[in-house]
């Protein structure tokens, strides 16, 4: 960048000055993640109180403001299971957390309702 700076100046006749000092890093090794105990599963028409629970245990956390209704987090986990995008992630036989399936993308799919 220094040498780009200088030349740029020298040849437009003004003057540069370094705003803010950055690095750049790179990695020359990746290490995995452990995998976590457990394993995920697709949600089913009885786990649509507890995705419930969850989605409204996360609105009031996330927008205290305005968090959403019980009936509306029903309806929203009803549909989801429904269109076979809740998962949920069980260890020891309880389920842990949840994540919601969304469009897909052009690598793979988004993933929304993430609730740990």
């Amino acid at each position: 960048a220094l040498s780009f700076s200088e030349k740029w100046a020298e040849l437009s006749g003004k003057p540069f000055r370094v705003a803010m000092g950055s690095r750049i890093l790179a990695a020359d090794q990746v290490i995995g993640p452990k995998a976590a105990p457990g394993e995920l599963r697709e949600a089913a028409a009885e786990d649509i109180p507890l995705l419930a629970k969850w989605l409204r245990e996360f609105a009031v956390e996330a927008v205290p403001h305005d968090p959403a209704d019980e009936p509306s987090m029903r309806k929203i986990a009803e549909t989801r299971v429904a269109a076979r995008q809740a998962f949920l992630w069980e260890s020891g036989g309880s389920p842990t957390s949840m994540a919601y399936a969304g469009r897909p993308t052009k690598n793979g799919i988004s993933v929304s309702a993430v609730y740990t």
